[in-house]
């Protein structure tokens, strides 16, 4: 199974972006809430109803997300090493990501099992990212939710090495 969606150059993601599966139909939806002080997304069901909080945990020392999904929160933490580059923890769960976000493609891992591939191509001014689920899961929503916080923490990197 593929998701995707397409960010904004200028803001990473609009007011609303529609994340669309293989066949071209809205899975699920992601408000941006334009009132907050740091990035504050909500994901939201087909049918529009929220199960997700996507929000910045503001910080002069770090760039980290925080992800609340049925009353359970978990945060996404940037880390840095010689050898992997940056990749991300996410707590409680254990997963961690391989490969360097920076370079537009990474994998989702739990131990040493792959749980999602992402992968984003820019073509004519936007970027299209393509979450690729490794087996139907129960996981989906929450990974959908870890990339969309990893993408929000590599775009503020970014702004702050322009």
């Amino acid at each position: 199974m593929k998701l995707h969606f397409t960010e904004d150059p200028l803001t990473v993601f609009p007011l609303t972006t529609d994340i669309r599966d293989e066949q071209g139909a809205v899975r699920y939806t992601l408000k941006r809430d334009p009132g907050a002080i740091g990035y504050k997304l909500h994901l939201l069901h087909d049918d529009g109803t929220e199960f997700c909080l996507i929000r910045q945990k503001v910080s002069l020392l770090s760039v980290k997300f925080y992800v609340r999904m049925q009353d359970e929160g978990m945060m996404v933490v940037p880390r840095s090493n010689r050898k992997d580059g940056t990749y991300f923890d996410i707590t409680v769960t254990g997963w961690r990501t391989f490969g360097d976000p920076r370079n537009g493609e990474f994998t989702i891992l739990s131990e040493d099992k792959i749980l999602a591939g992402i992968r984003k191509q820019s073509r004519a001014g936007e970027t299209r990212c393509e979450v690729e689920l490794r087996e139907a899961s129960t996981y989906e929503p929450l990974i959908l939710a870890m990339v969309i916080a990893i993408e929000c923490t590599l775009a503020l990197y970014q702004s702050d090495a322009d």
